[in-house]
């Protein structure tokens, strides 16, 4: 049984994803919310395997929903169902840990497969947004899908700029285990250093090139 945390503000949004959702036996909406505050909340109540998460929520926005998901550590997976169709937030999000983005004018199946492979350990984005991130598509489903969730999150932290102390610190992990993550990460992109890393991903449109001007 995939358990979902269902997170948005608007009522008939919500309505219309129970909707879709009741009708597979080993998907269940097992708590919904209207607001960020709520999230983080119920994360330290239940254990839910995936959160379907709008950006736009009251209280603590989508966006600090995931930082704060990425602070506490919560083993979850995340799935932005969002009206933004910005490159901005979309980057952003993944670089935050989100699993998967879809915007709201998606159609029933999408949402489905979308749980399905998010559940698996894919990432996914909806089809309405593909051809205008092409690049961070291909990177998220031929680089990433070799990467962890952890593993994405550390390389995006490295990327930036951040030493295996700071990683430490900002994930609540050992300095050995960021160690670890990092040499997995360089094994399975065939990567040498932290410089390799860096040009890695602004090659990859992953990271905004401005952090380095």
């Amino acid at each position: 049984m995939i358990e979902i945390l269902l997170a948005d503000d608007h009522l008939i949004v919500r309505e219309g994803i129970k909707s879709i959702l009741r009708k597979y036996t080993n998907i269940l909406i097992k708590k919904e919310v209207d607001n960020g505050e709520n999230v983080i909340r119920e994360l330290k109540r239940e254990k839910y395997d995936i959160l379907i998460l709008d950006i736009s929520l009251p209280k603590m926005n989508g966006i600090e929903v995931l930082e704060e998901i990425r602070r506490k550590n919560f083993n979850i997976k995340v799935l932005i169902l969002s009206i933004h169709k910005q490159r901005d937030y979309i980057i952003r999000c993944f670089e935050l840990g989100a699993s998967g983005y879809l915007t709201k004018d998606i159609l029933a199946n999408e949402l489905i497969n979308a749980i399905y492979s998010i559940y698996n350990g894919k990432k996914y984005i909806s089809n309405d947004i593909i051809q205008e991130i092409t690049d961070i598509f291909d990177f998220i489903n031929h680089s990433s899908k070799k990467l962890s969730n952890r593993e994405y999150q550390i390389l995006i932290m490295i990327a930036q700029g951040k030493h295996i102390k700071e990683i430490s610190k900002d994930l609540n992990i050992n300095e050995k285990t960021v160690s670890t993550y990092r040499q997995r990460i360089l094994k399975k992109l065939n990567l040498k250093n932290n410089a390799e890393i860096i040009y890695y991903c602004i090659k990859n449109n992953i990271i905004n090139i401005n952090l380095y001007m």
